[in-house]
Order: C-alpha cells, then structure tokens, then sequence
C-alpha cells in the first residue's frame, strides 16, 4: 500500500482512557505532511519535540501516549494498559465510486425498461370482418326466407318485369320500420282467395277500368261507402302485396325536379291567364250538374280516406284481381345513381323501354325532349306548355336516351312503402258471395261494328285473290305482328293499367312502317 496516496484517511475508532475521562493533558493533534508522505500523530510541544523512526528510517505512526512514553518515562509515569487502551488506528482506501448518484438522477437517458415476460394463451381469433360478413349472410338468408313466404304461387308476372334487386328491397323496408310479418285477418282461407275482375268492381262499386285511383260518384259512395280504391298491376310493380297482409314496395319514373330559371311573363300573359282560370271555373259550376259529386269535395274526401288505407286490389293474372287489405302509402328514399347501376341490366333495359313507348312515360318524354332541344334543364312552365299538345307524345326519345338519363340522375324510380294497417273481413265476404252470381255486360256497340267490318274484310279477302296470287294469310301475318308481345300490355277484358288514365285519348298510336319496297326500320 502507498502511504503517500492522498486517499488514504484515518479513522480513529475509540477515544483513550484519559480522553474520556477529560483527565489526560496531552493532546495528540495531527500535523501537516513534512515530506515524508504521511500525516503523523505527535504529542504537543510540552512532551514532544521530533517524531520517530524505525531502524528503516521509515516514519511510526504511535499513539500520544505512547510517545510520552518513550520520550521520557522517567517524568511519567507508567499506566497501566488496561486502563489506558490505545486505540488503533486503521487505514483505509478510499475508492472511486463509477457513477455518481446524482449524475444518475440528471442524466438525461431513458433508463433500459424491463424485459416483459412472454405469456402464451390459448385461444381463436375470428377476424371481424368475417364475422360480420357472416352476421349479415345470416341475415339475409333469414329475411330471404321469410320474402318467400310472402309469395303467392297464382302470380303469373311477365318474363320482362321489372324485379329490383333484393338489396334495395330490403333496404327501404328496414329504413322504413316495416317488419316482413303479415297483418292478421280472422277470415277462413276459402272466402280470403276469392278474387274479382276489373269489370265487376266498376259495375258495384263504379270508377273508371283503367285508372288505377278511380274516382268513384257520388251514387256508388251513398250506396257502398267505399271510394278510396287502388289497382296495381305487379307487371309494373313487382314488389306490390301479392298476399293480403303483406308488406310490400310501389315504385314510379320521375324527374327528379324543375329548374329554378322561371319564365318572366309580361302583365299581358297574366291578365290572360287570370281571365283563363275563371273562365275554367265557370265552366266546372256548368259541369257539376251532369256530375254526380264536386271534383273538390271528391278529392278531400279521398284524401281524408286516404289517410286511414287505401282499398287495395292487386293483379295475379289477367282478368284476376284480389283484395289485400287496406293499405297506407309513404314515400322512401330514391333508387341513387348507384343503386340503378346496380339493378340487373333486363330492369333497367325494361324500364328505359317501357317508358319509351307507354303513355305514363310521356312526362318524362317530354322532359328528354325539351332538354335535347334547350340544352338545359327545362322549367316547369316549359313542360306543361308542351304537354299542352296533346297531338305530341314525344316518341322520338328512344330507350337509349332514357337509359343515359337513368344514368345522370335526370330521370328516378320513386319508391313508397305499402303497410298494411286493417282488412275489412265484410267486405271480401260480400264479393265472395256476388262475384260467383256476376255476368260481364256485352261490349259496345261501336266494338261490334267494328268487328262486323272486320269480319266483312275477311269474307271479301277470301272471295277476291290478290293478283299476284298471294294467299290472303298475309293479312293475318300483319295482324299478328300488332299483337302485344308480352303481358304488359292491357288485358282483354279492358283492364287497363297504372297511370294510363291521363291520357286515354291518345290509346290508338300510329306509326307508318313504309311499305315492303321501302319498309322504315325503327
């Protein structure tokens, strides 16, 4: 060991006798380093002068008391060494500590975190996409099960109908709240099933044949008490009750709506059109007297009705009509532009066909037309100055430009929900018992005419060959291909359907297909 170093303290580990005492005189005080490298324990200057070496010349380190002794024994006595124990003085090293406690606490270092321990479980993780997706397959599947149910097997709908997609049915029901189960009625099977013809209705409780609103007079009202009907062919509207009870979806072609850019009219044109709406006026007071009940007393009326269910009859097939209870309309969400892009492409075909050629399209006709022409929207005022000749049905918009207007939103399927909210079990036993007791009154007069001068044509076709020797089938032929094509068309008992009523004048379209030399192709 180097006594020279520096780090080397002193301890002194016990007090002497005499210290504790506070009898011993000699103190013994360190002194300063002389060279020698140490710091020696000496007495004062009293008992003391030098300090002492071994025979190495190496300097002792002695207690104070022991230095009294040796410097003169004579003059001190000698204690005893019991009762003055020297105590020992020991040397230790004074080492240098790594790290400092307190540049620990200051530095900056983010201290190394604890490993964790690794944990092990056994278990299955189902990822939640799957489980949702099948949650929703479950779903559908149950929903599908149920839509079967409510299916009725003597519906014959036409191969072209116009059948949305599941999704979007199910989608508007559920928005709507309208659950797939079926009102209850307390009527026997036998007398539920029984339907009706078109023709009968109208004769016992009157309207229109072809309206599918019929407004019903004031005699029919007095005497039945019911007026607010409605007729729905499931051509048309595939998702329409085919079950009394059931829920069901009624779908139409619409613009969505009219420009704001109003025309200016000048006081003129008001004046005019002032003078105009009470000339009209006055001749609806003239009216009234043929008329069995007032148009405005007829549609409150309808609408107070309205408002607790319409009576609703539904097509099964032709000449088939069935009572499905009392029903309240309220309008859905439409189809969006990504819901018709969606749609089998036979409904959207059918629909954009349909719509090119039936009067009920002749508004949205019309719109295309105008739109073609004006190169925007057109107004409101527009339209209905062009739907004012009735001599134009517009037919020049072809199922093409219909489609591309799906497409751009121009033209929507509007969609109400059907609820069923009551069944009046009376009423279907009454046509049960009259129904089977009704016979069809004959046709017009007019009609057989015309059957009459057909028939005569054929007599003189087949007395008279043609010159060129062509057997007179060609006129046979040419009647077949005027025949409608599928059952969309009106049935023969005079059913006609949807919203054909507004423009019944216009039944009988021509259209010149050229001759066989030079035919028109459409």
């Amino acid at each position: 060991m180097d006594i020279d170093d520096p780090s080397i303290i002193q301890i002194k580990l016990e007090p002497s006798v005499e210290e504790m005492s506070g009898d011993c005189s000699v103190a013994a005080t360190p002194l300063s380093d002389d060279g020698a490298g140490m710091d020696a324990f000496i007495p004062d200057s009293e008992t003391a002068s030098t300090p002492l070496s071994d025979g190495a010349g190496r300097d002792v380190q002695m207690t104070a008391s022991d230095a009294e002794d040796r410097v003169s024994p004579a003059a001190t006595p000698r204690t005893n060494r019991a009762q003055t124990a020297a105590p020992r003085q020991v040397t230790v090293k004074d080492e240098p500590v790594e790290m400092d406690i307190d540049s620990v606490l200051n530095s900056t270092e983010t201290a190394r975190p604890e490993k964790r321990r690794r944990m092990y479980m056994d278990y299955v993780f189902a990822p939640f996409d799957q489980v949702a997706r099948a949650q929703t397959d479950n779903e559908r599947r149950a929903l599908d099960e149920k839509m079967e149910q409510l299916r009725n097997p003597k519906v014959k709908k036409a191969k072209d109908a116009p059948v949305l997609s599941l999704d979007t049915v199910r989608a508007r029901l559920r928005e709507a709240g309208i659950s797939y189960e079926l009102y209850p009625i307390d009527l026997e099977p036998d007398i539920r099933d029984v339907t009706v013809r078109r023709d009968f209705m109208t004769q016992e409780y009157g309207g229109n044949s072809q309206e599918t609103y019929p407004k019903i007079a004031e005699r029919f009202w007095k005497r039945t008490h019911f007026r607010n009907f409605m007729y729905l062919n499931l051509n048309f509207n595939p998702q329409c009750p085919e079950i009394p009870g059931a829920p069901g979806l009624l779908f139409d072609a619409t613009c969505p709506g009219d420009s704001d850019i109003d025309l200016s009219e000048s006081e003129d044109e008001l004046k005019a059109t002032k003078s105009n709406k009470g000339k009209k006026k006055v001749k609806k007071v003239k009216e009234v007297k043929d008329v069995d009940v007032d148009e405005d007393e007829d549609e409150d009326k309808d609408n107070k009705m309205a408002n607790t269910g319409r009576i609703l009859f539904a097509r099964l097939d032709r000449g088939v009509r069935q009572y499905q209870g009392q029903y309240v309309l309220e309008p859905a969400n439409d189809l969006t532009i990504e819901e018709w892009k969606q749609q089998p492409s036979k409904v959207r075909q059918t629909w954009a066909q349909k719509l090119a050629v039936k009067r009920w399209g002749r508004w949205i006709r019309a719109d295309i037309t105008l739109r073609r022409q004006l190169g925007r929207q057109p107004t409101k005022a527009e339209k209905k100055a062009a739907l004012k000749d009735k001599d134009n049905n517009f037919l020049t918009v072809t199922p093409k430009e219909i489609s591309k207007a799906f497409d751009l939103g121009q033209v929507v399927i509007v969609v109400s929900t059907m609820k069923c909210v009551g069944y009046k079990a009376d009423f279907q036993r009454v046509l049960a018992q009259k129904m089977p007791h009704f016979v069809p009154k004959p046709r017009n007069s007019n009609q057989s005419k015309k059957g009459g001068s057909k028939s005569k044509t054929k007599a003189a076709g087949k007395a008279s060959p043609t010159k060129r020797g062509v057997a007179p089938t060609s006129q046979s032929r040419k009647r077949k291909r005027e025949e409608p094509e599928s059952d969309f068309e009106e049935d023969s008992d005079g059913d006609h359907e949807s919203e054909d009523e507004d423009y019944s004048d216009e039944e009988n379209i021509y259209r010149h297909r050229g001759t066989r030399s030079r035919p028109i192709v459409v």
